[in-house]
């Protein structure tokens, strides 16, 4: 369903540090849409620490709109999703990506609450990648059948 034709705006993050007991540690990035563009889907990756992640669009008009919210992060559900329908999302439009992880003891995945968590590639740090997939320029309107783009 990812074409050549499909772009990602998103947010990583490289440096992590959530201290012991934190029940709501929050991470947030910006990024600015540069044209008019399409969004079809979504993806979110954190480890057993991560808690929730939201996608607010800021337009330039002043609206403020949570696009996507998952207000109870699965670890095992760091798989792409597409809406039934994608959403424009005007030139102007600044994304925000907003991260959210439980440290506490609170958390029954936490592997150890008393202790300092750090970005790292092991399940038991903790990472975050959030990302945006778009279509640019469609002359064609197109549509999902299937998990594939079509013309209608």
């Amino acid at each position: 369903f990812i074409t050549k034709s499909s772009h990602k705006i998103g947010a990583l993050v490289g440096r992590l540090e959530i201290p012991p007991g934190e029940s709501n540690y929050e991470i947030r990035k910006r990024r600015k849409v540069k044209e008019t563009i399409q969004v079809y889907g979504s993806w979110t990756h954190m480890h057993l620490r991560g808690k929730s992640n939201r996608f607010v669009f800021h337009y330039p008009d002043g609206r403020v709109e949570t696009a996507f919210n998952i207000p109870k992060y699965s670890f095992d559900w760091q798989r792409p999703y597409f809406l039934k329908e994608s959403v424009t999302v005007p030139e102007g439009t600044t994304i925000e990506y907003i991260g959210v992880w439980d440290n506490s003891s609170g958390n029954p995945l936490n592997p150890d609450p008393t202790q300092t968590v750090y970005w790292g590639g092991s399940t038991f740090d903790e990472m975050y990648g959030s990302t945006l997939y778009y279509w640019t320029n469609l002359d064609t309107p197109l549509e999902v059948r299937n998990g594939i783009a079509v013309t209608k």
